[in-house]
Formats: structure tokens, C-alpha cells, sequence
């Protein structure tokens, strides 16, 4: 989000469900570097994290708007039936009949269920509930989702 004072601290927006992402010690990357996180505290609206390979407040500032991620094979594993929105987007989606529907554009969080947008070329988008009883299977290995279109949405 910017820099917080002279040394180089960030103040970030922690999306993360791992507290202990941020805590001393623990490695992100940071524009395609390892930053190791030398000191972290929580503030209101947010988390100030000092980082290794940040020096001073002009380089923090420069970092306005940067995500920090984490190696995939440093992710915690779901509960089964439970997927990261990173292995959701671009998964290709099909219906029951087996036909490509088109590809997972974007996840709207609607405090209830997401919903998936799919993207069909030459067509409006598909909006698909994350339900149950819509998403029938879904294969982060085959990239697949097979789902059965609501009546009305198609």
C-alpha cells in the first residue's frame, strides 16, 4: 500500500488466511526477488513489514501497488472440495454434456458463495454459482471444472 516512515518499512493489505506469513524470518517474493521479513507489527488497516531487500523510504514507495507471493509449493493445502482462487482462474470449464463452455475469467466474492465469470468468446460472459450442486467436479491437474448450467443462465 506505501511506505511507512524513513527505513524502509511497507504498510500492506494482508489477503492471506496464514498469520504467520508475515512473521519474522518467513520469505516472500517481491518482484521476482526473495524478501526475507526482518520485522512485522499490525496497525490499523493493515500490517507494517520490514523486508530485507527494501533499504529506505523511496524504495519502499516505489513498491506501491506490488503483490507479494509465495512459492505454490509453500501453500497450505484445503480441506477437500476447497480451492485457491489462483487455481480456479484460467481453468477451463465444461458442461455435463461435455462441451467447453469457455474459461474462468474472474471470481466475484459475494460474502455468500463466489461466483465464477467465464469468458466465452464471442458471447457474454457466463456467471456460474460456486455451488454444489453447479460445480460437479473440478481438477486442478486437468485445469478442468465440469458444471451444469443453472436453467436461465446458458
Amino acid at each position: 500500500m506505501g511506505a511507512w516512515g524513513i527505513r524502509g518499512d511497507l504498510r500492506i493489505d494482508v489477503l492471506s488466511d496464514s498469520p504467520s506469513r508475515f512473521s519474522t524470518g518467513s520469505t516472500l517474493t517481491l518482484r521476482g526477488h526473495v524478501a526475507t521479513v526482518e520485522r512485522s507489527r499490525h496497525v490499523r488497516g493493515g500490517l507494517v513489514v520490514k523486508f530485507d531487500i527494501v533499504a529506505d523510504r523511496s524504495e519502499a514507495e516505489s513498491m506501491r501497488g506490488e503483490v507479494l507471493t509465495v512459492p505454490q509449493e509453500r501453500v497450505a493445502p484445503l480441506p477437500g472440495g476447497r480451492y485457491y482462487h489462483f487455481q480456479i482462474i484460467d481453468m477451463d470449464v465444461w458442461d455435463e454434456a461435455g462441451d467447453r463452455l469457455g474459461r474462468v475469467k474472474e471470481i466475484i466474492e459475494t460474502g455468500v458463495n463466489d461466483v465464477y465469470v467465464i469468458d466465452r468468446p464471442g458471447q457474454r460472459d457466463l456467471l456460474i454459482p460456486a455451488l454444489a450442486e453447479v460445480v460437479l467436479a473440478v481438477s486442478v491437474s486437468d485445469n478442468r471444472m465440469t458444471v451444469k448450467v443453472p436453467e436461465g443462465l446458458a
